[in-house]
């Protein structure tokens, strides 16, 4: 009976699958060589042509070669139809390798693109090979053909020829009559039915083979062990095999004490082994503590050996457009400005990388307004998308409270990263910052931010890794537009650690959006009375004001010494903090300008000399920390060294007049 289920189950399966085998015929056929022959290389120059075509010929063949390029990038194996010269053209496409790289890891050379031409002749061999099945090449499919279908002893099927896009292009009406089918049917029951004859007898012979060695075997130990009697075991002794040597373990039961002591030797191995390992663990994480401290240190040598020269670059491009420039100077001042804040917005980029990526980075929380804090921002870019003939667009949403708390300086590194972006890959048309209230309360608000462009857009392959390190949507993007492939990840980073979300919404050509959202705390008044505070006096200048500037770098003092001298204070230079100390013990000042890293004496042990001497006058004099090193392990060195004020390098200097009015007082005569 399983016999005959078997064979009817095959029967029914062939009554089913009869189009499916003339398919896989038609499929499986070997290529009759090419017609037409193209090399083109990854630049687009044809480096080899069949036809001797002309440009033109060969764009009418197969397509737009830059477009075929673009898609072969991503697929490089294609299989579509064309018509050329009034005659169906099967191509195939595949890409040029080195021929050292059987990985396919390296970039390809070129693409091969082979074309068939799909006439009678070509059928005639085909029907030869596919033992005398009939095609016909149709213009539009019939619905007699569309499934596979028994009629007249023949079988038939049609196969779907697709162009470029993937759309029906024609279609191929195959035929073929059921005797060869018929025979091959026949030949497969008959083979089928040895088959199972023959599984049967091996099976039967399995059975026996089994009883007489397997089965018989296991009794006798079985017996033994219930018996306890290994005297019935001679019998399996006598024997070379597995049961002879089970047959000895049972009649050694008595010397386990002896594998007992193997075990715990072995366990003990076991342990010292697990010792070393601990201890090769505990090596290497104090060794990559070390490395995180070389890191640290290396950021944080890097940070003020890049950003010194750099202070000097935008101090003097500063003191540069004080001045009374021609057109042209002017223009060659701002691109000097430009390219030097470029510079350092790239080394900002790094370092804060570096913070996220350790977990060190910190947040503020300060009063700040929203709408001047966005405007502020987007009139950074005012020049440049004027340079680029672009819209720069504002819309904030005029209902939001107006008074926020958070940090507003990580805002609009976010709004800087985009907004940079957006105008870096927008050629035409324009750019937008819109904010508004999603969700309101009392005490809180949560606003979403917006920034589009109609720029060259990103496609939906490359929106999954847009956010990730050192990442850009295509290859060359770095080369032609410049960047790290920091900013957005950086972004998405501030925004997350702030409990927010960012998205992006693109598409090819049109443009990309850039939306997050961020809470914040609302600013409430209450009728509680104001601390008086200091007041600061409003002047246009610092004069008669004694400063005392500590810095070993000449370019550095310069610039800093030119825009003290603007504002009408009295300098003194000191190149180290010994110096520094000298000078406090000859003159008063009003206010010490310390760098941090110097020879001799540093800045940071002369803060502390200067606090920890309560019996000099100069004691409590303010002191304000210039370095060039922007790492946070920094900035927390400073506070403990008694610094009175932070001012990183390169430094804004209406930042630094807003701090030295704190500790000026005018002089009435």
């Amino acid at each position: 009976y399983t016999i005959y289920l078997g064979i009817k189950i095959i029967q029914n399966a062939f009554r089913k699958k009869d189009s499916i085998w003339v398919r896989d015929n038609y499929v499986a056929i070997n290529k009759f060589g090419v017609n037409y022959l193209w090399l083109i290389q990854t630049d687009g120059t044809v480096f080899y042509n069949s036809l001797s075509a002309k440009k033109k010929e060969e764009e009418s063949f197969f397509m737009d070669i830059p477009l075929l390029l673009d898609s072969l990038r991503i697929h490089p194996f294609k299989h579509f139809f064309v018509q050329f010269n009034n005659e169906t053209v099967e191509i195939f496409t595949a890409p040029v390798q080195p021929s050292i790289d059987t990985t396919r890891s390296a970039p390809h050379q070129g693409y091969f693109i082979a074309g068939q031409i799909i006439n009678t002749n070509y059928f005639e061999k085909l029907s030869l090979y596919t033992g005398d099945s009939q095609y016909e090449l149709l213009k539009q499919t019939d619905s007699t053909y569309k499934t596979a279908s028994e009629k007249n002893s023949v079988v038939s099927y049609t196969e779907t020829l697709s162009d470029f896009n993937n759309r029906p292009f024609r279609f191929l009406k195959v035929t073929k009559k059921l005797d060869v089918l018929n025979t091959y049917k026949n030949d497969l029951r008959t083979f089928l039915l040895t088959f199972i004859c023959i599984v049967l007898l091996i099976f039967i012979l399995v059975y026996f083979y089994f009883s007489r060695k397997i089965l018989l075997p296991l009794h006798i130990l079985s017996r033994s062990l219930e018996n306890k009697d290994p005297s019935v075991l001679n019998k399996l002794k006598i024997k070379k095999n597995e049961f002879a040597a089970l047959a000895n373990l049972i009649c050694n039961f008595f010397n386990q004490n002896q594998i007992l002591q193997d075990e715990i030797e072995t366990r003990i191995i076991s342990e010292r082994e697990l010792k070393k390992t601990a201890k090769e663990l505990q090596l290497q994480t104090i060794r990559a503590e070390q490395s995180q401290v070389a890191k640290a240190d290396f950021l944080s040598t890097m940070s003020h050996e890049i950003r010194t020269p750099i202070n000097g670059v935008i101090g003097i491009s500063n003191l540069l457009m004080e001045e009374e420039l021609t057109v042209k100077q002017k223009e060659y001042v701002k691109i000097l400005n430009f390219s030097s804040l470029h510079l350092l917005s790239i080394i900002s980029d790094i370092l804060d990388f570096s913070k996220i990526e350790s977990g060190k980075l910190e947040f503020d929380k300060a009063l700040f307004n929203l709408k001047n804090t966005c405007h502020n921002v987007i009139s950074l870019y005012e020049a440049k998308a004027q340079e680029k003939n672009i819209r720069l667009i504002f819309e904030p949403e005029e209902n939001i409270s107006g008074s926020l708390y958070g940090d507003s300086v990580r805002l609009c590194q976010v709004l800087t990263n985009l907004l940079s972006n957006a105008i870096k890959f927008t050629n035409k048309g324009h750019v937008k910052l819109s904010y508004k209230s999603l969700i309101e309360t009392n005490s809180h608000c949560t606003i979403k931010f917006t920034v589009e462009d109609t720029g060259i857009g990103i496609s939906e392959e490359q929106r999954e890794i847009i956010f990730e390190s050192f990442t850009q949507a295509h290859r060359n993007i770095s080369s032609k537009y410049g960047g790290t492939g920091l900013g957005l990840t950086i972004s998405k980073k501030l925004v997350e650690m702030q409990g927010g979300k960012i998205e992006l919404f693109s598409e090819p050509g049109k443009g990309s959006s850039f939306t997050f959202y961020l809470s914040f705390e609302k600013h409430t008044y209450t009728d509680s009375p104001v601390v008086a505070q200091k007041t600061v006096p409003v002047v246009n200048s610092l004069q008669s004001m004694k400063i005392l500037i500590v810095e070993d770098n000449h370019t550095n003092a310069f610039v800093l010494n030119s825009f003290l001298k603007k504002w009408n204070i009295q300098t003194q230079l000191a190149k180290n903090g010994q110096e520094a100390l000298d000078k406090l013990e000859e003159s008063e000042f009003d206010v010490v300008l310390m760098d941090i890293q110097m020879p001799v004496m540093d800045g940071k042990e002369a803060t502390r000399i200067i606090r920890t001497d309560k019996q000099k006058k100069y004691h409590n004099i303010p002191v304000i920390a210039l370095t060039a090193d922007a790492t946070s392990e920094t900035r927390r060195s400073i506070d403990d060294f008694g610094f009175t004020h932070y001012l990183s390098k390169p430094f804004n200097p209406d930042t630094l007049y807003s701090m030295l009015t704190q500790y000026y007082t005018p002089n009435e005569n």
